[in-house]
């Protein structure tokens, strides 16, 4: 719930969202989230498109692969609670 005095951020005061809040807040959300869905479809069609090299330049972009995958594993659980 928020703190309907924002000149004190103590307050025990709180208030329930109203109708219209919840939905903008779910709007927020939801968007967040297929934004992070569509960030990882990409990143999945890339790495099979990498498939065929071969040499340091594979190894290389594994390691950013992974990298990237971690990051997006990580923020998917911290912001909406789905374990990758």
């Amino acid at each position: 719930m928020k703190n309907n005095n924002v000149d004190n951020v103590d307050s025990t005061i709180t208030r329930s969202l109203t109708p219209f809040e919840q939905h903008a807040e779910n709007q927020l959300k939801q968007a967040q989230y297929m934004q992070l869905v569509l960030e990882t479809v990409k990143l999945v069609e890339g790495l099979e498109s990498l498939q065929a090299l071969e040499g340091e330049t594979q190894a290389l972009l594994d390691n950013f692969a992974d990298e990237a995958i971690i990051m997006l594993a990580t923020e998917m659980e911290q912001d909406h609670g789905v374990s990758a």
